[in-house]
């Protein structure tokens, strides 16, 4: 009988070790925003990846790519404009946020003109949420959008009279 007993004191101690190495905890509060894993009780290899968290009350950072023929003048610290998909931009607006990493080498991505050799560019969001009209409705991970790196800007009355100054310059007169 004690040796029974001493049998299943064992075998619970090896269970409560082996629950402790399947049991995974993160080092940070966060929003779970990937999990390659799908299957309860896959194996795992060490070094693999088996989740991505992003931490709690941290800059929402947004991952674009732009081809490498429209990105000669990009530099880190640019003003971005993003409009989400999901929310129409006419009725929310748009979201300011800034261009804070361009990957050292390109990537190729598929458009419908065929694969394209791509810049990935990480975006931090200046808010977390888009204003409405009784409050502000919190993005999620995952929400798509359309950003427009802003390279330069005019006001819209020297671009009118542009062309004018270019005739002047030349020696036409108006």
């Amino acid at each position: 009988m004690q040796s029974d007993i001493a049998q299943t004191k064992s075998q619970i101690e090896s269970l409560k070790f082996q629950l402790q190495q399947r049991e995974i905890k993160a080092t940070t509060n966060g929003i779970l925003f990937q999990l390659p894993i799908q299957k309860p009780g896959a194996v795992v290899q060490s070094g693999t990846m088996v989740a991505e968290i992003a931490p709690a009350n941290s800059p929402f950072i947004i991952r674009a790519t732009m081809s490498t023929t429209e990105s000669g003048s990009l530099h880190t610290g640019l003003p971005v404009k993003l409009k989400f998909d999901a929310y129409p931009f006419q009725d929310y607006g748009v979201i300011s946020g800034e261009l804070i990493k361009i990957s050292p080498n390109t990537t190729e991505i598929d458009t419908p003109n065929g694969k394209v050799a791509a810049y990935n560019l990480d975006i931090a969001l200046k808010q977390n949420c888009l204003p409405s009209a009784d409050k502000c409705i919190p993005l999620r991970p995952g929400d798509t959008a359309t950003a427009e790196v802003i390279i330069r800007q005019r006001r819209i009355i020297d671009f009118l009279l542009d062309p004018f100054k270019q005739l002047q310059q030349g020696g036409v007169k108006l």
